[in-house]
């Protein structure tokens, strides 16, 4: 965790959302492309794959969720062809976010490309915390990449045991 790239994944995906919590000693340059952009715009089309997260909203089911973020971005996508993409089963559909078991990361993606996001955050995951989801995390991963998505995943790296040694 001390690396800091948990920093600019919660930075990037959740400075729209808590810009009163995050201090800068300056105003950070980014580029795209080598063209400026501003951390706003950035951020626009970043997400933080976690349920703290405030476009998942813990009274709406995944589907109506993904068919509001469809519509507010005007997207010719269908909400059952994303599902597919992430492999998400039609009884979880109408299911609230925590009712979803380890399908947790793919349906959070799924929301994510329906609200035309491209930058996916994960929270900083510990070593065995990663491994616990790492079947559901590389597909998901896999997907997004495909879609060409950028994912940013911070992580703990395994701790060398002292009878390792």
């Amino acid at each position: 965790i001390d690396s800091g790239i948990w920093a600019l994944s919660y930075l990037l995906s959740m400075y729209q959302h808590k810009l009163k919590c995050m201090q800068f000693f300056y105003e950070p340059q980014i580029y795209v492309n080598s063209v400026p952009i501003s951390l706003e715009e950035l951020t626009q089309y970043a997400i933080y794959l976690d349920p703290v997260c405030p476009l998942f909203s813990k009274n709406k089911s995944i589907y109506k969720l993904s068919q509001k973020y469809i519509k507010e971005s005007h997207s010719q996508q269908r909400v059952c062809d994303i599902f597919d993409l992430f492999n998400i089963s039609e009884h979880k559909q109408n299911r609230l976010l925590d009712q979803v078991g380890n399908d947790l990361f793919q349906v959070m993606a799924a929301i994510g490309i329906s609200a035309n996001k491209k930058i996916f955050c994960l929270p900083w995951m510990s070593e065995k915390r990663f491994q616990y989801y790492q079947n559901h995390l590389d597909a998901v991963i896999k997907t997004l990449t495909r879609l060409g998505c950028i994912v940013i995943v911070p992580r703990g790296r395994s701790q060398t045991k002292i009878n390792d040694l």
